[in-house]
């Protein structure tokens, strides 16, 4: 089974979660995990780190999704005369595009099931 605890490690590189919120981010780095475990070629390519980043990007992409900040769209934080305004579609692309990315990497350690070749019978 992929490592849950590294796979946290790896995602704390990717966002910018407190500890309470990681406590709470850990069913989706499970299922992440065993989803994953189950599409590797080899048992032991769980252990690789292209395999822990592709689903620490994974996780980080599914708990962006679920955020509520998603869901409100641009956020926008202003303390006296500074503000600052976080596009949330911005960081979505970014978190799709590393998640994209870091399977690419890792492609040649998971069996690709998305693709069938068969023969055309008239």
């Amino acid at each position: 089974m992929i490592d849950v605890i590294g796979v946290t490690r790896l995602l704390t590189r990717f966002s910018a979660l407190t500890e309470d919120l990681l406590a709470d981010a850990m069913p989706v780095v499970a299922v992440a995990c065993a989803e994953c475990t189950d599409k590797l070629k080899k048992p032991a390519y769980a252990e690789e780190p292209a395999v822990l980043e592709a689903v620490a990007a994974l996780c980080n992409y599914r708990l962006l999704l679920r955020s509520e900040q998603v869901r409100e769209g641009t956020t926008v934080f202003k303390a006296g005369d500074v503000s600052a305004t976080v596009n949330l579609t911005v960081m979505l692309e970014t978190a799709r595009a590393l998640r994209d990315d870091a399977f690419l990497a890792a492609a040649q350690f998971f069996e690709d099931s998305d693709f069938l070749f068969t023969q055309v019978v008239a």
